[in-house]
């Protein structure tokens, strides 16, 4: 699954086109990919850890921890936290510690609740997310036709208005990552390919943009959310 992004652009993901390849086997492979596979490693894991923090915290409490529970769960918790920080630096982008050990600092008092509450907080929040997730499609759209008018109008040596110029940079910007060109994709290659410190310090430009610059609240977690509350009602019930 991951090794899109360390050999390729990580616009490639969502994008086939992106680094070539968009024909034939390639393209059949990344759909399959793209339809079968992404995606579901996460949802397995996250439910996975939301039975454990049920496990751990309920096994505590068996043997009389009492306070102690919580002291060890948030100490095991930012742990993970500092393993997340270290490995998304020093070796993969794409590294899920952190985001688990942000949301694991806020569902302790979850562990409480009944497994069926659990269930309608996780269906809530994935309804939730496919409506941002619609919404991100129309906004994208929306994104790119008064993108391409303002070029359009630029071309024909029309002078752009504030909101022309601003629609016609938020373009330019969306279309850096989504459809990146030569030069980027050079860039990022020669970037990677570079000594430690220097693959270090482009990492971290890319790790603060796509990740740890959206709080743990972000819609793009919510479905870590939901699959860890559904794991903790899993083993609650278990």
């Amino acid at each position: 699954m991951n090794i899109v992004a360390w050999g390729m652009h990580f616009a490639a993901y969502d994008n086939p086109t992106a680094t070539g390849g968009a024909t034939g086997a390639n393209l059949w492979m990344w759909t399959i990919s793209h339809v079968l596979v992404e995606g579901k490693m996460r949802a397995l894991f996250s439910m996975v850890f939301g039975a454990g923090i049920i496990l751990f915290t309920s096994r505590l409490e068996a043997r009389g921890a009492g306070v102690a529970v919580g002291d060890l769960y948030y100490r095991r918790t930012l742990w993970l936290m500092a393993f997340g920080i270290a490995h998304v630096y020093l070796l993969w982008i794409g590294e899920i510690l952190y985001p688990y050990a942000l949301c694991g600092l806020a569902l302790f008092p979850f562990r409480t609740l009944r497994p069926r509450s659990l269930l309608v907080i996780a269906a809530t929040l994935m309804m939730l997310m496919s409506a941002v997730s619609v919404w991100t499609v129309f906004d994208n759209r929306a994104t790119r036709d008064e993108g391409l008018e303002a070029i359009r109008l630029e071309k024909a040596k029309k002078t752009l208005d504030e909101d022309q110029q601003s629609a016609k940079q938020e373009y330019e910007d969306w279309l850096k990552f989504v459809q990146p060109r030569p030069d980027d994709i050079k860039k990022d290659k020669e970037a990677f390919g570079g000594g430690l410190l220097d693959v270090v310090g482009y990492r971290a430009g890319l790790v603060w943009e796509f990740g740890h610059a959206n709080p743990y609240y972000s819609p793009w977690n919510w479905d870590i959310w939901a699959m860890m509350l559904v794991g903790m009602a899993s083993s609650s019930l278990g």
